[in-house]
């Protein structure tokens, strides 16, 4: 707020306390706390309304780059639970540019491995579980696309049910993988649950822009 950073202090009746963030500089401490409402929305996208403050000067100047960067990391927590097929270095990029960061500001941010790791980590608290069983069940949210259309085209259990095969893909993609003169496979083994060996994306790729989309 107003380019100064301010920490949880302590929970009262009606309001919330905070300290300013550098409260415990043993150089130039600040003494500066201020009073909030309590949070009016969700615990994911808290809003805080001011109260009040306690009239205290700060002993050091505000730092707008430092607020920008906290936002930057706010709202990618926020864009890659939103956008879960994204990813993370594309919302990393999109962002940045969208937000107008600056050389300053972008030498200021953790570095992207790190932000990617944390995209991954808030999609896997909404996420349901990683199954334990090969005949686990598929939430329907993963059965269809966002425009209500069937995603997963095969699920077929085998060899006694011990051995599993799942396609996703749409009726739309599939059309673009017939239409497309160039595809590209991709085998990884590293990125599926235990229970399977190996996840193969076909993918199509467009002669003229070279731009490759996945399509089952």
């Amino acid at each position: 707020m107003g380019g100064y950073t301010y920490q949880f202090n302590a929970i009262r009746k009606h309001e919330i306390r905070w300290t300013g963030k550098e409260k415990n500089n043993k150089k130039s401490p600040c003494r500066t706390a201020i009073n909030t409402t309590k949070n009016s929305a969700t615990e994911q996208n808290p809003i805080y309304s001011f109260a009040s403050s306690n009239s205290v000067a700060h002993t050091h100047h505000p730092d707008e780059d430092n607020q920008v960067i906290l936002t930057f990391r706010s709202r990618l927590k926020e864009f890659g639970e939103a956008n879960r097929s994204a990813p993370p270095t594309k919302l990393y990029n999109k962002l940045a540019t969208d937000m107008k960061l600056s050389d300053k500001q972008m030498g200021m941010l953790t570095r992207s491995e790190v932000l990617r790791k944390t995209i991954y980590n808030i999609r896997l608290k909404t996420a349901p579980p990683l199954p334990r069983d090969i005949t686990f069940d598929i939430p329907p949210q993963f059965r269809t696309t966002s425009a209500d259309k069937t995603f997963l085209l095969y699920d077929h259990l085998y060899s006694k049910n011990t051995k599993r095969i799942l396609i996703f893909s749409s009726e739309f993609l599939m059309r673009k993988m017939c239409s497309s003169s160039l595809l590209s496979m991709d085998g990884t083994f590293s990125v599926v649950p235990k229970m399977f060996k190996q996840l193969y994306i076909i993918i199509a790729i467009d002669e003229v822009t070279h731009s490759a989309e996945p399509v089952a």
